[in-house]
């Protein structure tokens, strides 16, 4: 044990070419395997740096080495940077005694785990999705769609259904996935490229008829950090 550490002290250094040709084939969103990324970093070692092959540890001390990669790049540079923004990025705390119940919603999709068949092709299969209007203060689902395929059109009906059941809320956020920033829903608002002749066609948008203030969220942050 005392020579593997200080054979990592000594040779897997960040300067070091054994390191960085492991560390190249390791840190990258496909996932391998330390014993496979081991297997390459070695046989390329042995190519272009043949005197360094006499210094090269055992497959352990690059385990042992890992450990003390931080947390945060370990996400970032194995699992992207959704996962870093996910599970690293500081999030903003939501205070839902400042708000009113009814007041603040909430809209997203869901992905059922199940999967389904046809009646007509039961060979043929598919996956079934929930689009919800949630309440930030009482974290009841006030409206809700079941669709194939996320789109404007179930958008609008699970915020039809929630606006029959509760009235039209203050304010109404939601990520800019294109079933929700679509231009009969926020209209100048998205982010969707559109030819400027049809610019001036538009027709009065669902939130502007309800005199809704609406807000984006980054669709990787889905704990609600930017909020």
């Amino acid at each position: 044990m005392t020579k593997c550490l200080s054979v990592i002290r000594s040779t897997l250094t960040l300067e070091s070419p054994i390191w960085q040709c492991f560390a190249y084939l390791y840190f990258n969103d496909s996932n391998p395997k330390v014993s496979q990324c081991y297997r390459s970093a070695v046989a390329v070692i042995k190519t272009e740096y043949p005197e360094l092959v006499a210094e090269i540890p055992n497959e352990a001390c690059f385990r042992r080495k890992l450990k003390t990669i931080p947390y945060a790049v370990f996400e970032l540079k194995r699992g992207g940077e959704k996962a870093y923004h996910d599970h690293c990025m500081p999030s903003a705390v939501r205070l839902p005694d400042s708000i009113y119940a009814n007041s603040v919603w909430v809209m997203d999709n869901y992905t059922f785990d199940v999967i389904i068949k046809e009646n007509n092709n039961p060979k043929k299969t598919k996956r079934m999705y929930l689009t919800t209007v949630l309440d930030v203060k009482s974290g009841v689902l006030v409206g809700w769609n079941i669709t194939d395929k996320p789109s404007s059109q179930s958008t609008l009906l699970a915020l039809r259904f929630a606006i029959l059941r509760f009235g039209v809320p203050e304010y109404l956020y939601f990520d800019n996935g294109h079933e929700f920033v679509t231009y009969d829903i926020v209209g100048e608002l998205t982010n969707r490229h559109m030819a400027e002749s049809k610019k001036g066609n538009i027709p009065t948008t669902i939130l502007r008829r309800f005199g809704n203030k609406s807000g984006y969220r980054h669709s990787d942050q889905r704990t609600g950090k930017t909020c």
